[in-house]
């Protein structure tokens, strides 16, 4: 019986030094939610060259104040295959839900498989978000020669 009053009170006294953001991460997945992130721009459909604002949102149900990190990553998902996700750089905080980072495209290879990847991270755990559909790096003169997927 004692056992039990003591796991009862350690189970509350944990629950409310999680709910207090007291807590480490762990105890805080026992009630916390997985962080919501949108990619915004690009999304897929567009051509983009040299400097670009990657744009995001990010919501958590605990509370947006909760989201602590965001990260962009280029991911590039050519049909030939060999995906590979390079990362462009944490974002920056721009209201309550808004994140961006400017990407710098001219490093990246002229391709019509690029997706932006983003993630947030809260105390806990992370979600992430990948852009809708694919879109263009384009930083030559003349249109290059683009592969063709065939499903």
């Amino acid at each position: 019986m004692a056992k039990r009053v003591w796991a009862a009170l350690l189970t509350l006294l944990l629950l409310a030094a999680s709910i207090l953001g007291q807590a480490p991460g762990y105890v805080r997945l026992f009630y916390g939610a997985v962080p919501s992130p949108t990619v915004i721009y690009p999304d897929g459909g567009e051509v983009v060259n040299g400097t670009v604002m990657v744009t995001g949102t990010a919501t958590d149900a605990e509370g947006n104040w909760d989201i602590r990190l965001v990260e962009f990553y280029a991911y590039h998902n050519p049909c030939s295959g060999g995906s590979t996700s390079t990362f462009i750089g944490n974002a920056s905080n721009t209201s309550d839900t808004n994140w961006n980072r400017t990407w710098d495209t001219t490093v990246f290879s002229d391709s019509s498989f690029w997706r932006i990847l983003m993630r947030a991270y809260d105390n806990a755990t992370y979600g992430e978000d990948y852009s809708n559909g694919k879109f263009t790096v384009n930083n030559v003169d003349q249109e290059p020669v683009w592969e063709e997927c065939l499903l």
